[in-house]
């Protein structure tokens, strides 16, 4: 397994502080993500570029029944009309999702400033800060797990990539992330019928490509339940289709990531000189 620690210590040259002591939700945890694709915005990664629509002003003419010809950019395709509309719009530049733009705007702006946009202190939020010491103990106690904390961990050298895992097993290849959800009503949904949303599957996948990790410890956590049990905790195996894709979502993305950057005169790294 890899030696979290003395990966850490290489870091914090880098970084200029002690990756290694980092606590979550300080001013240098902040600092480490800054510019960085974090696991709990890994869904941002698989979002599909649109096709985009068929130009108005670009004629289909009908040769004959069933024979329909289209010219585009000098070229001329025949086929179906449904084949010489696919000509065309596949010859254009796709449409990027625009949450997946504002992620990149707000990664790059990280690197301009040296900053991180400012957390929103909502209550959702500080509930589940709030309430992750107590989960951490709950998870502990229920499984017998000893859970050792590290407040960042970038995937490789390159630090492009990283996660803010809630805790790693010791002795095993596996990882650990808690949720105390504000609304009781979730955590209801998630012990009695299973129901993980998609973008928290995606983060475990996500932390698990990171690490190099086969699994991830998955709980929700309600300390106000007097009725039935407070902690429910599940295993995410390791989906390699899945750590595929993300993989391949994140060499595009930081690839036109680095594209945007040239074009403002900066490369990453520069958020940490």
């Amino acid at each position: 397994m890899r030696n979290f620690t003395e990966e850490n210590k290489l870091h914090s040259e880098t970084l200029g502080f002690d990756l290694s002591t980092l606590e979550q939700g300080s001013d240098n945890w902040h600092r480490s993500r800054a510019g960085v694709i974090t696991a709990s915005k890994a869904y941002i990664l698989l979002m599909k570029d649109q096709v985009a629509p068929f130009p108005d002003d670009v004629e289909i003419k009908v040769i004959s029944r069933g024979v329909n010809e289209v010219t585009f950019n000098g070229e001329v395709f025949t086929g179906t009309k449904v084949a010489c509309v696919d000509f065309v719009r596949n010859k254009l530049p796709t449409i990027k999702s625009e949450t997946k733009l504002t992620y990149m705007d707000e990664l790059i702006a990280s690197i301009a400033t040296g900053l991180i946009p400012e957390e929103i202190k909502a209550k959702p939020l500080q509930w589940g800060k709030d309430n992750e010491e107590a989960a951490r103990d709950a998870y502990s106690a229920r499984t017998f797990e000893t859970i050792e904390e590290y407040g960042f961990i970038y995937r490789d050298g390159s630090m492009r990539c990283g996660a803010s895992p809630d805790g790693i097993i010791k002795g095993k290849s596996k990882g650990l992330e808690l949720k105390a959800p504000y609304n009781s009503g979730v955590f209801i949904a998630f012990a009695a019928r299973g129901v993980i949303k998609p973008s928290e599957i995606i983060q475990c996948q996500y932390s698990m490509w990171v690490t190099g990790y086969d699994s991830w410890g998955f709980a929700k956590f309600d300390p106000r339940n007097v009725n039935c049990k407070k902690l429910h905790v599940v295993e995410i195996m390791r989906d390699e289709v899945m750590i595929k894709q993300l993989e391949d979502g994140a060499k595009k993305f930081i690839a036109e990531m680095d594209e945007a950057l040239s074009n403002l005169g900066m490369s990453f790294g520069m958020q940490w000189e």
